[in-house]
């Protein structure tokens, strides 16, 4: 699980408050690298380390990412 965690914040690393897409965190968007990139968010959505933070009628998921020990948030568009 802490690899998982550090290749996320490796992946937007500097981003600060920012949106990501998430092509830019999965590497693209077919649909294997969604499945997985999908089973990484509930990974850490299970670790309490991230929430969605996006209203229900937006239609898009936006996770929110508190890294508290370092004092960093990373926002991470998901998509549609």
């Amino acid at each position: 699980m802490a690899d998982l965690i550090a290749e996320f914040l490796q992946a937007v690393d500097g981003a600060g408050e920012r949106v990501i897409p998430e092509s830019a965190l999965a590497g693209g968007v077919a649909e294997d690298q969604q499945a997985q990139f999908d089973a990484f968010l509930a990974q850490l959505e299970a670790a309490g380390l991230i929430a969605d933070v996006s209203p229900a009628d937006v239609g898009r998921r936006f996770v929110h990412v508190a890294v508290t020990d370092a004092g960093r948030r990373y926002v991470a568009d998901q998509g549609a």
